[in-house]
């Protein structure tokens, strides 16, 4: 018996049953290169391509190690990494299919990054069941297929400080600042410009658009806001629906709400999340339909649907106001480290700023030269509510360095 309780805790000793997730704080315990070389930095490790092979890391059992993730549970690879100007631009992250050979979850990834930048990708497949052990990261150069292409270039660096694999990554707002944020299209088009994600329902169809990454937890969550502006003359009505654990996040809930139509500036919808029943636990799988409820079917007419922003929180004063969307307002300097102005023929009366979950940080009457004081505030971004002497207010986003 001693001889085999011995025999047992060797063999326990060799192998590293790491886990995750995964911070690479000084050290990179379990993980293993290929194609490249790694040094442990303070907060990330650095990968440095070495031009002969595709860049490779991960946790493999052949090299004693086991990543012990429990696929059944969680779905997501959450990966932190900062990529050099010429680095790789595709990620693809692979795990065993059980007849030897891999499956390849992959996604996009940019380059000259300045500070990092963090990437989900969906795992689900009919291999990832039970316990997942062998996890690869494989940086590649895009071009347009599942497999991308070679990455063989010499001397570049990706940085990489945290990975890992998550029931559903949690997100609250979205400001659509460069890209549709993982919103997608369904019997319809999208498209983003300057802050506006632009939705062209299909007509005759239910048009949509769907959020089917980030998950919210109800607790924090209470009400979604959506600025909008709709510019059809016969849609009058989005569907906001959600799927929820209660029934293994099967079915679709939600609720209506009527829009108005061609319009000439953006509104803000509030919807009361807490008056459905269903939104209880965590909540994902997003939709914003496009209704007309004169069409068969409630089908989408024709028209765009803009969307300015989508936030939830806990709030329902942020967004109860009617928004006088006007394209020659502005604020200066934008980001800011201290003063913000704005710039406008009327006269600002008072500014509301509110950070991204709704929470109001500062307000202020009887602006000098229609410019605040910002420099208490902490780095990020925020909402500022203008009200002009006339009556009319509108909202701007706006970045404190």
């Amino acid at each position: 018996m001693r001889k085999i309780t011995l025999l047992f805790s060797l063999l326990i000793s060799t192998i590293s049953f790491a886990q995750g997730p995964w911070e690479f704080n000084n050290e990179h315990v379990g993980w293993v290169e290929a194609g490249c070389s790694v040094s442990d930095g303070a907060t990330a490790v650095v990968l440095t391509t070495n031009g002969t092979d595709n860049p490779t890391f991960g946790i493999d059992v052949t090299n004693s190690a086991v990543a012990g993730i429990n696929a059944d549970v969680n779905k997501f690879a959450e990966i932190r990494l900062k990529n050099s100007a010429n680095g790789p631009t595709f990620l693809r992250f692979s795990y065993p299919n059980g007849t030897g050979g891999r499956v390849y979850k992959f996604t996009t990834i940019s380059t000259g990054d300045t500070e990092f930048k963090t990437y989900y990708i969906d795992l689900t497949n009919s291999n990832w069941v039970g316990t997942v052990d062998d996890i690869k990261l494989h940086f590649k150069t895009d071009n347009g297929t599942n497999g991308g292409a070679n990455y063989n270039t010499t001397g570049e660096t990706i940085e990489i400080d945290r990975v890992a694999v998550v029931q559903f990554p949690e997100r609250y707002s979205y400001e659509f600042n460069t890209d549709a944020e993982n919103w997608t299209e369904n019997n319809s088009t999208i498209s983003v410009n300057a802050g506006i994600l632009t939705v062209n329902p299909t007509i005759a169809t239910s048009g949509k658009i769907v959020q089917s990454v980030f998950a919210v937890n109800t607790t924090n969550a209470t009400w979604v806001h959506i600025v909008y502006k709709n510019n059809s003359a016969n849609n009058n009505r989005i569907r906001f629906q959600f799927r929820y654990a209660g029934d293994a996040y099967t079915a679709y809930k939600g609720t209506n709400m009527n829009v108005n139509q061609n319009m000439s500036g953006f509104e803000t919808l509030s919807i009361d999340l807490s008056a459905i029943a269903e939104w209880t636990g965590i909540t994902k799988d997003f939709q914003i339909i496009i209704q007309d409820t004169n069409n068969s079917g409630n089908a989408s007419s024709a028209g765009t649907f803009e969307i300015e922003s989508v936030l939830f929180n806990t709030s329902s004063t942020l967004g109860t106001e009617t928004f006088a969307y006007n394209e020659n307002f502005s604020c200066y300097p934008n980001p800011t480290v201290d003063n913000l102005s704005f710039s406008s023929q009327s006269m600002v009366e008072s500014v509301v700023v509110y950070d991204i979950t709704g929470k109001q940080m500062l307000a202020k009457q009887q602006l000098v030269n229609n410019t605040i004081d910002v420099s208490q505030l902490n780095a990020g971004l925020y909402l500022a509510q203008v009200n002009f002497t006339e009556g009319k207010t509108t909202i701007l986003k706006f970045i404190k360095r």
